[in-house]
């Protein structure tokens, strides 16, 4: 039985463990199962990628799809939501839970945990300077951003208040 529990203010520690996570499954093949799937988060992650041009309506959206370059760095299989689903234990590594399967370079996995720290943890925005040295990193949060705004079905005020500042970080350093 895995022990210990998330800490979403570790977004340091959550990074480093998916970097180490993902080092290790970086010549797995590509699972079949991956371009098949119909959910939001999946339709969210094409759009990140520019593999559909079906976007929400979203006013965040438009300057943030309009940001996006070319990517370099190789795509292997990551896990795409590691922020809740690193479990701390005094003693003990990290372990990694709940396994949300993407094809996208293993940055991109870190860059999601520091979109999701900033966005809802109040996280320093420091920790996108202190992750600067990742292969596409502006790019890849980005992409990171895209994917969280499109997963959602419809974006209020609140949601929309939570984005907006990180929104305008990335792009400003972009």
């Amino acid at each position: 039985m895995i022990g210990g529990s998330p800490d979403p203010h570790r977004a340091d520690d959550v990074i480093r463990a998916g970097e180490e996570f993902h080092a290790t499954l970086k010549d797995l093949p590509r699972p079949r199962f991956l371009g098949v799937r119909d959910t939001p988060w999946a339709r969210a992650d094409r759009l990140a990628w520019q593999e559909t041009d079906r976007a929400p309506e979203f006013a965040l959206l438009k300057p943030l799809l309009a940001a996006c370059r070319p990517i370099s760095a190789p795509a292997q299989i990551v896990h795409g939501d590691l922020l809740g689903n690193v479990l701390f234990e005094p003693g003990r590594a990290p372990a990694i839970t709940d396994w949300p399967p993407y094809w996208r370079p293993a940055a991109w996995a870190s860059a999601i945990v520091a979109v999701d720290a900033l966005c809802w943890y109040e996280t320093d925005p420091a920790l996108l300077e202190r992750w600067s040295h990742l292969p596409d990193w502006r790019q890849l949060l980005v992409r990171a951003l895209i994917f969280r705004i499109a997963a959602h079905e419809t974006l209020d005020d609140a949601a929309e208040s939570e984005y907006r500042p990180v929104v305008d970080l990335v792009l400003d350093s972009a």
